[in-house]
């Protein structure tokens, strides 16, 4: 899990770190997640790619410099995005869960290998640029921020970047976060589920029509065998009803496709993640979000990534709702929390409302990878776990 004390130890000290745009897919409440009749739900009405337009390939570290060398030449490169919509294919009536056994930060190639530049490799771009040099920025940092740089062909990715980057740089037990949070997986530990409908047991499927949700799991009392068998309780947290299963993950994916093997969540949305912290896995909604996947065979999907925005505001509430716990100086009001919030805000690198150098950046770009295996389909909502004291309540009422 990410080691927030290791953050709280990085502000505090006073670090200066660097400065690093929505469709909806969640559907009213209660309604499901499946195809009807595995033909699945109606398709958003969005501009859609040509249907022949060929998928990107899984990004590399050594993409960087091929990125890097067509620049040179005088040669745009395409921006990073998802593979696009294709044209027809019907989707099957098989329901298929996965569990992130994996899970890549931005520390780690997808090897596992530490790279300072592996954030570059995960996510895809957010803000229609691929920002080169400062002068290129498509909003105005806040905070004393600069203006970030982009990833491989413009993926933007500023926790990876920044906010990660600064804490292992300062605290040399941080190590790699990557690791521990699969290791944590490989325990039992809490870890986000893909529950998808429409998928055949191809590598190379191309239809539409496919649906899906986003659970997370909670922890498990035994590790793990990711052989098919596991079942996984889910976190009602993350439930449209914690008391009925049934009504499905509040997260839902109703225009979900595949082309060639990869699994695309559908259009840019909102999507509600689950976000690796000290004291487990936390809440953060993603804007102008996606999740990709390659199914590589039946039981497993590589390559996984996850892109998006967290607004600021959002992300400055999650870590107020754990700060306190880590340290009582560390709670909204006082100083080092004030140091916490302008260290978040300066990593800010993109505008919720699209680009604009003459406006504040307002969220934080967001690009994560995954592996996940097949598990059982949901069946079991862990029990409500009792809300620990609140070590910033006495702070409240100042």
């Amino acid at each position: 899990m990410i080691r927030w004390r290791s953050v709280v130890s990085v502000f505090s000290c006073g670090v200066g770190c660097a400065a690093f745009g929505c469709g909806v897919a969640r559907p009213s409440d209660g309604q499901s997640f499946l195809p009807a009749g595995g033909g699945g739900p109606s398709v958003d009405a969005a501009p859609e790619a040509p249907a022949d337009s060929a998928p990107p390939a899984p990004a590399t570290s050594d993409a960087g410099d091929a990125s890097t060398l067509a620049t040179d030449a005088g040669v745009a490169p395409s921006l990073a995005a998802p593979p696009a919509r294709p044209g027809a294919g019907a989707a099957t009536s098989t329901r298929r869960t996965f569990a992130i056994q994996r899970m890549f930060l931005g520390d780690t190639d997808r090897n596992g290998v530490a790279s300072s530049a592996a954030w570059k490799a995960f996510g895809f771009d957010v803000d229609g640029v691929d920002t080169r040099t400062s002068r290129q920025g498509t909003c105005r940092p806040i905070s004393n921020g600069v203006v970030a740089l982009d990833g491989v062909d413009g993926i933007d990715n500023s926790f990876g970047a920044s906010l990660l980057t600064a804490m292992q740089q300062v605290s040399p037990g941080f190590g790699t976060p990557s690791s521990k949070v699969t290791q944590a997986i490989a325990a039992g530990g809490q870890t986000m589920i893909l529950d998808t409908a429409g998928l055949d047991d191809s590598a190379t499927q191309s239809a539409i029509g496919l649906a899906g949700q986003l659970f997370v799991g909670a922890s498990k009392s035994v590790a793990p065998r990711f052989d098919g068998t596991d079942e996984w309780p889910i976190d009602g947290a993350y439930l449209v009803d914690r008391n009925d299963l049934s009504r499905g993950a509040k997260t839902k994916f109703q225009s979900a496709y595949v082309r060639d093997g990869v699994w695309v969540s559908g259009p840019a949305a909102d999507i509600t993640i689950g976000l690796p912290l000290e004291d487990g896995v936390h809440p953060l909604l993603l804007r102008r979000a996606v999740i990709t996947a390659h199914h590589v065979s039946r039981d497993n999907l590589t390559y996984g990534t996850i892109s998006g925005a967290a607004a600021v505001a959002d992300f400055v509430a999650m870590v107020a709702s754990v700060a306190g716990a880590i340290s009582p100086e560390a709670c909204p009001g006082r100083p080092l929390f004030a140091a916490v919030k302008e260290r978040v805000e300066a990593s800010a690198d993109v505008r919720l409302a699209g680009p604009d150098p003459t406006k504040d950046c307002d969220a934080i770009s967001f690009g994560l990878g995954f592996d996940a295996k097949a598990v059982r389909v949901p069946a079991v909502v862990a029990p409500a776990r009792a809300a620990p004291p609140d070590p910033c309540a006495a702070d409240a009422g100042r």
